[in-house]
C-alpha cells in the first residue's frame, strides 16, 4: 500500500511476485514478465509515477532463470535452451530452468529486462530462484554437474553485463530467501536476501549469525510487523534488521499508534548507523548462536564505537549475561533502540552486560569501547 507508507522514509518500493501474468496459477506459467492486466488494468506506469512523486524508486521481482512449463511461449525456444537430462527437458513443480550459456536465452532475457528498465525506469530488481534444478544439465557438458557449473558462471557473467549497462539499478539476489548466499553470488549482487523466514521470533537465529557470511550492507532481513502484533513484536522485527539491511514488508501500511512510532524510530536508527556499518566488523561475544537456544546476540564495532543486538526468545522472564572483555577493558552500554527500554533492565558490571528481559523481547545497545 503506497499510501500507507508515505511517512516511513523508504527508498525503494519493490513489487513482489504476482505482478506478472494473468493466469491464476502464474507460478507455472512465468517467463514473459509482462504486467497482469487483471491485477494492473492501467499498467504499472501510473503506479510507478505515484512512487516517484513521493521520492521513492520503483522495483520489480523477477525469476529470470525460470520458464513456466505451461507458458505458451515455452516452445519458441529450442530444447537445448533448457536444462536437459536423458534427452528430455527437466521439469520441477511445473517450471523449467533456462540455460544461460545459450545465445537465444541471453537474447530473450536481455530483451525482457532491458525493456523493463527502459519502459518503466525501474531502479531495483529482486532476482529470485525458487526451484530445484537437480544434478544439472547434460547439454554440451562433460557431466551434469559440469553443465550446471557452466550455467551458473554464464548467469553471473550475464548479470555483470546487465549491471554495467544499467549501473543505476540495484540488484538483489534471492533464492527462496538465502539459499544461494555464497561468496561468488555475493560478489556480483548489490544486496542479498538472508532468508524467507516468516516467523520474526525465529529470524534472530539467522540475523545474529549472518555477519559470519557477508557484509552488513549486503545482508537484507525482512521486517514485517503485523496488525495482530504488539509493541514488542515490532521492536523485535526492527532489531532483527539493524545489523544488516532492512526490508519492510507485510502489513506495514496498517500498523498504527505506538507500534507505528516504534517502526518509524527503528527506520531512523537504521539510517543513522548505515555509514558506520560500511566500516564496522562483526563480533560474537557469546560465539555463534545456536538454533532454538532461546537466546542470541551479535554486534558490530569500529574503533571505540560498537552496537550490540540482544534477543531473548523465551516466553518467560530471563536474565542474560554477555561478556564484553574481548572488546575492551571498560566497555559501557547505552540504549539505542527502542529509546524507551521499558521493562527491560540492564547494567554493565565487571565488563559483563546483564540484561533482564520480562519475556520474548529484543533490544539494541550502543557501546563505548
Amino acid at each position: 500500500d503506497i499510501n500507507g507508507t508515505a511517512d516511513l522514509d523508504i527508498d525503494y518500493f519493490c513489487i513482489d511476485a504476482g505482478w506478472h501474468d494473468d493466469k491464476e496459477d502464474y507460478w507455472k506459467a512465468i517467463g514473459n514478465w509482462r504486467e497482469s492486466k487483471l491485477r494492473f488494468p492501467h499498467g504499472l506506469a501510473p503506479l510507478f509515477d505515484r512512487l516517484r512523486a513521493r521520492g521513492v524508486r520503483p522495483g520489480l521481482w523477477l525469476e529470470l532463470e525460470m520458464m513456466g512449463y505451461f507458458n505458451p511461449d515455452k516452445d519458441k525456444l529450442s530444447p537445448d535452451c533448457y536444462f536437459m537430462r536423458g534427452g528430455g527437458i527437466v521439469a520441477n513443480n511445473g517450471r523449467i530452468n533456462l540455460d544461460f550459456r545459450n545465445a537465444k536465452v541471453i537474447e530473450r532475457i536481455d530483451g525482457i529486462v532491458d525493456g523493463l528498465v527502459e519502459k518503466y525506469g525501474i531502479e531495483y530488481i529482486k532476482i529470485d530462484y525458487n526451484a530445484d534444478c537437480g544434478a544439472g544439465t547434460e547439454v554440451n557438458a562433460a557431466s551434469l554437474g559440469d553443465g550446471l557449473l557452466m550455467h551458473n558462471r554464464a548467469y553471473l557473467a550475464w548479470l555483470v553485463r546487465f549491471m554495467d549497462r544499467h549501473p543505476q539499478v540495484i540488484v538483489e539476489g534471492c533464492a527462496s530467501g538465502g539459499l544461494r548466499l555464497d561468496p561468488l553470488m555475493q560478489r556480483v549482487h548489490s544486496i542479498f536476501s538472508t532468508s524467507d523466514q516468516t516467523d520474526y521470533a525465529l529470524y534472530p537465529y539467522i540475523a545474529s549469525n549472518m555477519l559470519s557470511n557477508g557484509t552488513p550492507e549486503q545482508m537484507a532481513v525482512w521486517c514485517y510487523p503485523k496488525t495482530d502484533g504488539t509493541e514488542e513484536t515490532v521492536v523485535m522485527n526492527v532489531v532483527n534488521t539493524l545489523l544488516g539491511r532492512m526490508h519492510l514488508s507485510g502489513q506495514t501500511a496498517r500498523i498504527t499508534g505506538r507500534q507505528r512510532e516504534l517502526l518509524q524510530e527503528g527506520i531512523a536508527v537504521h539510517r543513522a548507523i548505515a555509514a558506520f556499518k560500511k566500516r564496522a566488523l562483526p563480533f560474537f561475544p557469546c560465539g555463534l548462536n545456536r538454533f532454538r537456544s532461546g537466546f542470541a546476540c551479535a554486534g558490530l564495532r569500529d574503533g571505540a564505537r560498537g552496537y550490540l543486538a540482544v534477543w531473548n526468545l523465551k516466553p518467560e522472564p530471563c536474565t542474560v549475561r554477555i561478556p564484553l572483555d574481548k572488546l575492551g577493558k571498560d566497555v559501557q552500554a547505552a540504549p539505542i533502540y527502542p529509546k524507551a527500554f521499558g521493562n527491560v533492565a540492564y547494567a554493565v558490571i565487571d565488563n559483563v552486560l546483564t540484561v533482564d528481559f520480562s519475556g520474548e523481547q529484543a533490544r539494541f545497545f550502543g557501546l563505548n569501547i
